[in-house]
């Protein structure tokens, strides 16, 4: 019991610092989670203009036969980025993702004259745009 003794008058040393270093690693923990929700956040806005770029290449391309703004080369440069990007938000984000891949290498070729082709690259972009509002409504 004497150790116990030689502790009491630095109890109010003692209780301050495990309260400081309480603190500081919290502190550190919600910066962790702060960077890391930033992060989520600005590859969202990245992957949401990247839909809307998409889309007005889909646009283009079926409605108006656009070969300049409607040029299938923008669409993959954009479906590209899209996968790359969707990991970043989260991993729920990921099949949607490969499923506009998927869907855009399916129907790129006739995307000028086939209206399904259409239908189902833009239903894939909207899918993804709903699911990524989600993901970005539920950050902390």
């Amino acid at each position: 019991m004497s150790w116990l003794s030689s502790l009491r008058p630095h109890a109010l040393a003692l209780s301050s610092l495990l309260i400081a270093l309480t603190a500081l690693f919290y502190n550190g923990y919600r910066q962790e989670l702060t960077e890391a929700n930033r992060n989520r956040r600005q590859a969202g806005f990245e992957l949401l203009q990247a839909l809307a770029g998409l889309q007005a290449v889909s646009d283009f391309a079926h409605f108006r036969r656009d070969q300049a703004q409607g040029d299938p080369i923008q669409g993959w440069m954009y479906v590209t980025t899209i996968r790359d990007l969707a990991f970043v938000v989260g991993p729920e984000l990921q099949a949607p993702a490969d499923n506009i891949f998927s869907v855009w290498q399916q129907h790129w070729q006739a995307l000028r004259d086939d209206p399904q082709a259409e239908r189902q690259i833009s239903a894939a972009i909207q899918q993804m745009r709903q699911q990524l509002r989600a993901e970005l409504k539920a950050l902390q």
